[in-house]
């Protein structure tokens, strides 16, 4: 019997949408170092009220939120492509 161990780590990215100090919104990325190329990116509305009166400019902030997640997420995968797995 061969008794083993394979270790993983997770990146974790939090983005928080805000209107006026309130949180209306979260933005979260985890992206494991074993299989960076598919992160998984869910969306939590907080305030559905705040939401749907800055739907325009709340889709705007996601998107931009999406962009900087997928920019950490392509630096992951080019650093792992480097061969250095312990260093994301």
């Amino acid at each position: 019997m061969a008794v083993t161990t394979k270790s993983n780590k997770n990146i974790e990215i939090t983005k928080d949408i805000m209107v006026d100090n309130v949180q209306v919104e979260q933005v979260r990325a985890t992206i494991n170092t074993g299989n960076p190329e598919n992160a998984n990116l869910t969306h939590y509305i907080s305030n559905q009220t705040i939401y749907k009166a800055n739907r325009t400019e709340i889709r705007a902030a996601e998107a931009a939120a999406e962009d900087e997640i997928y920019t950490e997420q392509d630096a992951i995968i080019e650093e792992l492509a480097g061969g250095n797995k312990n260093a994301a």
